[in-house]
């Protein structure tokens, strides 16, 4: 998956949750979006929990590259900032602080791909369906979009535009009665020689 954006983007963000200062609490989280959505759903205190919860059943030893990503981070590890905690955790093991660096980075790349691959399926669900529909004087491209979310999930509007203009669609979230989830539905239609352009975040 090294060529994922979704993946990488975890991974930048995993690296910066790293990198925070002080202990290691939800307020880490604060401004990491695609950890907040993937692992918390749109809770921050969530997405903690789960990463918690991550480092203890992926724990992967003394020597292992996922325990030294959380370890860096602050999990059971004394600092302040990243050189401090590098610093405690070579002491602890007894090797260089480069070798753990190592270690946490291959650890963050594990996580990103761990988290990635356990939540691809666990995401607000979007539909585009679209016709060609003809009348007498001109040709109609008939445009709907569907949107499924978790009940409990923050989520972000899908954002469609025609000719570069956003248009002001409110994507309302009702009761589906296709699945469990919630759903909002939105069609417009509009003549071909237009460009439409959806973007479904």
């Amino acid at each position: 998956m090294a060529d994922d954006p979704i993946r990488e983007e975890l991974h930048k963000e995993l690296r910066t949750f790293r990198r925070g200062l002080g202990p290691l609490t939800q307020q880490r989280l604060s401004g990491h979006d695609q950890l907040t959505d993937f692992v918390g759903h749109g809770s921050e205190e969530q997405a903690f929990d789960v990463l918690m919860h991550l480092a203890a059943i992926h724990d992967d030893g003394e020597d292992g590259t996922i325990r030294a990503f959380f370890e860096t981070s602050g999990l059971d590890t004394a600092g302040d900032n990243l050189d401090q905690r590098l610093k405690e955790c070579a002491r602890k093991r007894f090797v260089t602080e480069r070798t753990i660096l190592r270690r946490s980075d291959r650890g963050a790349i594990q996580l990103s791909e761990i988290i990635r691959d356990g939540y691809l399926y666990d995401r607000p669900l979007g539909n585009v369906y679209a016709a060609q529909v003809e009348n007498q004087s001109e040709s109609i491209f008939s445009v709907g979009i569907s949107i499924e979310v978790p009940e409990g999930m923050a989520y972000r509007r899908p954002k469609v535009f025609i000719e570069g203009v956003e248009q002001d669609l409110p994507f309302a979230l009702g009761e589906s009665h296709l699945s469990h989830m919630l759903r909002a539905f939105e069609s417009i239609s509009v003549p071909l020689d237009l460009l439409l352009a959806a973007t479904l975040n």
